[in-house]
């Protein structure tokens, strides 16, 4: 992460532990097709997901660069991630969200701190911009 943020080591870095993550041997590849694979498991990360890494240099650089507010479309992971690093780093988050985004993962976007919009429609260009419905504070 050091690469991407702060030569002041530690002011600006959002981070909860993120990383080394467990990668366990698939033995079943090898009796079946010689093949010598590996799975990592990113369930263990502080957000369960994949993008807790991204998000973690993503939030510190947005810190130092003196961003208060981070936003970001998401219809789950993302949006989590964010809420969680932006919390720990003092930043507000907002995250717009499908309409048909599951229930519990909203509820856990907001949990950590994220102001939540439902928009029509997907992804593309979901950012609020107005008359939105709230599902945060």
């Amino acid at each position: 992460m050091r690469a991407w943020t702060s030569a002041e080591e530690g002011r600006y870095t959002s981070t909860q532990g993120e990383g080394w993550t467990p990668l366990s041997r698939l033995r079943e590849t090898e009796t079946t097709s010689r093949v010598v694979a590996y799975i990592k498991d990113e369930g263990v990360s502080p957000t369960a997901t994949f993008k807790a890494r991204g998000m973690a240099v993503a939030v510190s650089r947005a810190k130092e660069l003196g961003f208060r507010l981070l936003a970001v479309p998401s219809a789950g992971n993302a949006g989590v991630a964010l809420a969680a690093y932006a919390s720990a780093a003092g930043l507000q988050a907002l995250v717009a969200s499908p309409r048909d985004t599951p229930p519990a993962l909203l509820r856990e976007i907001v949990s950590r701190g994220a102001r939540c919009f439902l928009v029509r429609g997907h992804l593309e260009g979901a950012l609020p911009s107005g008359g939105e419905e709230d599902h945060g504070l």
